[in-house]
């Protein structure tokens, strides 16, 4: 885990998700994001254009983030972030 320092406590580093749609020209992408804290409501991100959050993981190393993505008339679920799984290979931002 990658901790910082902040007021003399140790503290995880900010991770940033990046979600670009790089589909098909015309279309959209409509994700929506949620962990059990945090509900990102729905996006709708076009063609060509991000969507983007930073978040914190817990110190206990379990943040999950997980996100529905739609798109030509069909659906689909992912674990975007699991932080055992992903907290050495992701982006950490200060």
């Amino acid at each position: 885990m990658s901790l910082s320092t902040v007021s003399g406590r140790l503290i995880p580093r900010k991770m940033l998700v990046l979600v670009y749609n790089a589909l098909a020209p015309w279309t959209n992408l409509i994700i929506h994001c949620k962990s059990d804290d945090d509900d990102l409501g729905i996006q709708h991100v076009a063609y060509g254009k991000d969507f983007e959050f930073h978040f914190r993981p817990n110190i206990w190393g379990n943040t999950l983030f997980h996100c529905t993505m739609k798109f030509n008339r069909a659906a689909y679920w992912f674990d975007i972030y699991v932080q055992d799984r992903d907290e050495d290979i992701f982006d950490q931002c200060v």
